[in-house]
């Protein structure tokens, strides 16, 4: 994920999550500055057809800047510089709008946040 769209990082233990109503794919959701985030079930909805629930080991949330949502990761890593010579491009993103394209060097996918965001935005469950 870009940087320039991350908020911050926090450990899932260290929230209080209302875990009532929503759709399959929010995990819960807490309060910080008076406003109610949303956490994102990240495998299910990036890669429903593969997604194991029983499997998922998330233990942090990574919250994108200018937004209600934070996504749920196993951990974090670090940050990684890819250069665009590195990454395959997405050239069909009817299919997964979210997807920029991969790198295999550190096998990754380059999120595109934006249309992340407008798609869980504009989710039926979201209306």
């Amino acid at each position: 994920m870009p940087i320039k769209y991350l908020q911050g990082a926090r450990y899932l233990n260290a929230l209080s999550l209302d875990i009532s109503g929503g759709a399959d794919w929010v995990l819960g959701s807490y309060e910080d500055g008076g406003l109610n985030n949303l956490v994102i079930d990240t495998g299910l909805w990036i890669i429903p057809e593969r997604y194991e629930h029983d499997l998922a080991g998330y233990e942090q949330i990574v919250k994108l800047r200018d937004s209600n949502k934070a996504l749920a990761i196993d951990s974090m890593e670090g940050s990684q510089v890819i250069e665009e010579s590195q990454i395959t491009w997405n050239n069909n993103p009817k299919n997964r709008p979210w997807l920029l394209g991969t790198c295999m060097k550190f096998q990754c996918a380059v999120v595109n946040i934006p249309a992340l965001l407008q798609s869980l935005d504009n989710a039926p469950e979201m209306a």
